[in-house]
């Protein structure tokens, strides 16, 4: 009886305990996650960047990047494209500081267009900021882009000056079977040296590629497109006549041309002349746009915070991050020191 006791009582014990190791693992896990929720909160209200009086924290540039880069979900995971984009937030926001958006007409036509065109969930979109960049552009385009354009004349001479890049090589229409195990490719390929009207039939039964399904039409390609170790076997190859197999770091290929075209040719500038237009046309927007930037950072007082960004920055090349990032650190260190 006393032994059957004893059994009850240590039972009840391990019960409580376990009990009060499961409560307590609870409240630990509520903590970490309330610690969590307070450091994030802590980054987000970190100011990042200061233009004259405006001040803009992680929280703004997040709201940022959701309206104008919506697929990039984890930004921080690429410290390259992340850097790139908080460049692009401090030149929208210098320009918002600069233009008085609030004399710009806006109909809400407009707005509707600009929101059709965003692929951002609707508890996601924020009104106001999407009105600014709306606005912004619609003040580039009246003051900053309003006088560019490019004429004949320079399409002309651009094209007289360039005729490499519209200099046409060597074409063929080319078409592949292409395999991850080595065997199957020298199996197959040995049928098709005896049977090589039978390419597409195995392209399409057998390929493990997007272009099976079309029979292994891959289109044409030019002299220069492809890997070497694919373009010395490709542009060897007599019309119709199967390559031997050719191994790539994805897998095993085997080739088949149909179709040559001629060798270097220079193209009318009838059919390059919208293309020479719209180069012609983004470098000079390109070129106005930074010389604008410019002028702004002459008028303005712009101090970046790189050292609070919620990710770690990367320079462009060329710039000192070191420089940036201890003058920062002066900076911050002599605001602290006055407050």
């Amino acid at each position: 009886m006393k032994r059957k006791y004893l059994i009850l009582t240590i039972l009840f014990f391990l019960i409580c305990y376990a009990g009060c190791k499961d409560d307590s693992a609870q409240k630990e896990s509520v903590r970490i996650e309330q610690n969590k929720k307070q450091l994030q909160e802590t980054s987000d209200n970190k100011i990042i960047l200061q233009i004259n009086k405006n001040k803009f924290t992680n929280k703004d540039l997040k709201s940022y990047i959701r309206i104008h880069y919506p697929d990039l979900s984890e930004i921080n995971g690429n410290l390259r494209l992340a850097s790139r984009v908080f460049d692009s937030f401090i030149e929208q926001k210098a320009i918002q500081s600069f233009v008085k958006l609030e004399d710009i007409p806006f109909p809400e036509e407009e707005y509707k267009q600009y929101i059709a065109k965003l692929n951002i969930r609707n508890e996601k979109i924020d009104r106001g900021s999407i009105i600014n960049s709306i606005k912004l552009q619609k003040y580039l385009d009246a003051y900053v882009y309003k006088d560019i354009d490019v004429s004949s004349e320079e399409i002309r001479d651009y094209y007289n000056k360039h005729h490499d890049e519209f200099t046409k090589k060597r074409e063929v229409l080319l078409y592949q079977i292409f395999l991850k195990d080595k065997e199957k490719a020298l199996n197959i390929r040995s049928i098709l040296q005896k049977e090589p009207e039978r390419f597409e039939d195995f392209a399409a039964s057998h390929s493990e590629s997007i272009e099976a399904k079309n029979g292994g039409l891959l289109g044409y390609f030019e002299k220069g497109i492809l890997p070497k170790e694919m373009e010395d076997v490709v542009f060897s190859l007599k019309l119709n006549n199967i390559s031997p197999v050719t191994e790539s770091p994805y897998g095993f290929h085997i080739f088949k041309v149909t179709k040559q075209k001629r060798g270097e040719r220079l193209l009318y500038i009838k059919n390059v002349e919208s293309e020479i237009k719209d180069k012609l046309l983004s470098m000079r927007l390109t070129e106005a746009y930074r010389d604008f930037l410019e002028k702004l950072k002459n008028e303005m007082h712009i101090d970046v915070k790189y050292n609070e960004l919620f990710f770690k920055y990367q320079a462009l090349k060329g710039e000192n991050k070191d420089e940036i990032t201890q003058d920062n650190s002066d900076h911050n260190t002599n605001n602290n020191s006055s407050q």
